[in-house]
């Protein structure tokens, strides 16, 4: 139950509660209702308006330019520099989250996986079920993509990345290489 209901407080979903607000104050505001009732629909109007200001200011602020929202969302962008500076472009085993960011932003790596990858199949090759077995530690399936680099996270540990050696690393990520 305290899942559920916190849940509630998460800025996150804001636009889907104004949705659900609109419709149960649309469906069950009638006019002869008692001051008490009026009262507790007027106060959870300006509840939901003020909630959804906080959050439009904060995601405005954050969203104010690109380079600010990157270092919000922790993406990797003083790595994927040492990356690019180092020529660090090929066989780039990558964190999931950051593959679409790393396509997007810097496109002379070659990334592993993004999110547009998860659904590509081939006869012998399920990507993500690749992906996934070297995160399990299955180094066999690293082997098999003979991977030179790796772009993780600064908190990750992994069997299949012991013999990697760390050439950089930050608060948000680390870049080993073989």
């Amino acid at each position: 139950t305290f899942l559920f209901l916190i849940a509630f407080v998460s800025s996150t979903f804001i636009f889907f509660y104004s949705a659900f607000f609109i419709f149960v104050v649309s469906r069950y505001f009638f006019f002869r209702k008692t001051l008490f009732e009026k009262m507790f629909l007027v106060f959870a109007t300006v509840a939901s308006l003020y909630f959804f200001y906080l959050y439009s200011g904060n995601n405005f602020s954050n969203n104010s330019s690109l380079e600010r929202r990157v270092i919000y969302d922790e993406y990797p962008v003083s790595a994927l520099d040492f990356i690019i500076q180092n020529k660090i472009t090929d066989r780039v085993f990558n964190d999931y989250s950051w593959g679409g960011f790393v396509v997007w932003q810097y496109p002379q790596i070659k990334v592993f996986i993004d999110g547009r990858m998860a659904s590509w199949r081939t006869r012998d090759v399920n990507l993500l079920s690749d992906y996934i077995k070297i995160m399990l530690e299955d180094c066999g399936v690293l082997e098999k993509y003979n991977v030179q680099a790796a772009l993780v996270k600064s908190d990750f540990k992994n069997a299949c990345f012991e013999e990697f050696k760390t050439v950089y690393e930050d608060k948000i990520s680390k870049v080993l290489v073989r």
